[in-house]
């Protein structure tokens, strides 16, 4: 199945692979102490393992992509990614921690317009950068604009080893114990990240830090694709949601129609959030109407007409927040 503008690269694991095989030969030629299997064998079999572990990730990858396109929230963030112009390209994860992310070439362009560019995460107190308190900007950095985003969007990589029982060898393979787990599946993972990607292509990043109820999400953006992949995760069938940036589950109640930006503290705090990651009203409608997802709160908002109260509840967010007083709505 071929995506316009999305493509999938496994080449990263062709030289890894071979170097693995490589120092097996090596390890047992040392340790038998015979000679008997020369380099060009040596070489031979480490390019034709390398370019297999390639091939097979392409196509679980395609494979994922299959599913996710297959659901209505899926199709409306990839065709959303596709109708951005943008390039992105999916590859392996090949790094010790972690398992995924998406980046942005230009994070300037990946970030809406007059939004900064950067936030602290080492420190609850201060989750913007040093650069962007105020008095130190012009005195340390420069001008504030050159940290701030213009738009437009931006080609973007999507980094992602899911787990592939033929690739067992891959220390980087997202673990059997966290795949186990109800909303870090293969397909919902790699969903997540693709939501990132949708924001990066079309340039609406905005990663403003959250506060109160909604503070457990980290930043707006991540509160979005937390948001967007449970509701994903409902279509699909899955009644146990993602209630935070760990592992942490969704509360029942915030699960039932109307809880999540219901009309609570912890609800106008979603809605706050909701607000700043001034999603595009047009993506909005479609993922509103998606109804095969009995965990929709973008529904339940259109339905209630209470969009236009989210807007003003970005607002009252920010009031006596010391470490978003340098944000700009």
């Amino acid at each position: 199945m071929a995506i316009p503008n999305i493509t999938v690269d496994g080449s990263d694991l062709i030289s890894m692979v071979a170097l693995q095989t490589k120092v097996r030969y090596w390890y047992l030629e040392k340790v038998m102490k015979e000679k008997k299997i020369c380099l060009t064998k040596q070489g031979r079999e480490a390019a034709k393992a390398g370019a297999e572990a390639a091939r097979i990730y392409v196509e679980e990858i395609m494979k994922l992509l299959g599913t996710v396109m297959g659901t209505e929230t899926g199709a409306i963030i990839l065709n959303a990614i596709s109708a951005s112009g943008k390039r992105l390209v999916i590859r392996p994860w090949m790094e010790l921690e972690s398992n995924a992310w998406a980046w942005a070439e230009s994070f300037r362009r990946a970030v809406q317009k007059d939004n900064p560019l950067f936030i602290r995460e080492d420190s609850p107190l201060t989750p913007f950068d040093d650069r962007f308190l105020p008095g130190s900007v012009t005195k340390h950095w420069g001008s504030f604009s050159d940290y701030v985003g213009i738009g437009g969007g931006s080609n973007a990589f999507l980094e992602y080893t899911p787990p592939i029982p033929s690739l067992k060898n891959i220390p980087w393979s997202l673990s059997g114990e966290l795949a186990s787990k109800p909303f870090l599946a293969p397909d919902q993972v790699l969903f997540h990240e693709l939501t990132h990607a949708y924001r990066q292509t079309n340039g609406q990043e905005t990663c403003v830090p959250l506060i109160g109820y909604a503070l457990r999400y980290e930043h707006t953006d991540e509160f979005l694709a937390i948001l967007l992949s449970n509701i994903y995760i409902s279509e699909t069938g899955g009644t146990v949601l993602r209630g935070d940036h760990d592992v942490a589950v969704l509360r029942p109640e915030l699960t039932k129609p109307g809880g999540f930006f219901g009309d609570t503290p912890e609800g106008r705090s979603h809605r706050g959030a909701l607000a700043l990651t001034k999603l595009d009203p047009s993506i909005f409608r479609k993922l509103a109407r998606v109804r095969s997802a009995p965990f929709n709160p973008l529904r339940d908002l259109m339905i209630e007409s209470k969009i236009k109260d989210a807007m003003k509840t970005a607002k009252s967010f920010l009031v006596g927040s010391d470490h978003v007083r340098t944000y700009r709505p």
